[in-house]
């Protein structure tokens, strides 16, 4: 299998600057306006298309960079600085479930929404129980745990089944089972 790759095109200054202003103002243009902007800097539309993707691309991964810069930063952009972090703890092993006045007293000292100070309770919260779960696995010895021993149907007599509820005992394919009488 042969990849046949189009030759890159290498844009003008003059080219990206408008493509640049005009992603500073829209971000995903639509189908007509990429039309009327490769017309004017003279690229086919998907070509315009193509350079708004790998913009796209290169400003979320600009933004995922600064982000990662920052070990303490959550998913939906909350960061805690290390002294915030330390408050929450000291309240957190005091009491696992604040009340409103301790949320919002604690959310005055560190400067953060309660509703953020709430979530952090709750996660905390979480993050306590699974280490929980996963302590009390971890205590568990493995050469406390004995296999069951496995059932061996040619252990059985067949003599010994019979006279069951009424129940025949016949054998089936190298197997003794069962007949039932209805």
């Amino acid at each position: 299998f042969k990849r046949h790759w189009r030759e890159r095109k290498i844009l003008t200054n003059q080219q990206l600057e408008v493509l640049e202003e005009l992603f500073q103002k829209i971000k995903l243009p639509d189908l007509i306006a990429r039309q009327e902007v490769g017309e004017r800097i003279n690229l086919p539309e998907f070509k315009v298309k193509l350079w708004f993707k790998n913009r796209q691309a290169k400003d979320r991964k600009s933004k995922n960079v600064s982000l990662s810069n920052n070990p303490r930063t959550s998913e939906n952009g909350t960061c805690f600085t290390n002294q915030q972090l330390e408050i929450l703890e000291e309240l957190f092993q005091k009491t696992k479930l604040p009340d409103t006045l301790a949320r919002q007293e604690v959310a005055r000292r560190i400067n953060l929404p309660e509703s953020k100070i709430d979530l952090w309770f709750k996660n905390r919260r979480a993050k306590d129980r699974n280490q929980g779960k996963f302590q009390t696995l971890s205590d568990i010895k493995t050469d406390d745990i004995h296999p069951a021993p496995a059932f061996e149907p040619e252990m059985l007599d067949p003599g010994q089944l019979e006279g069951r509820c009424g129940e025949e005992v016949v054998e089936y394919k190298g197997h003794w089972r069962e007949r039932k009488n209805f």
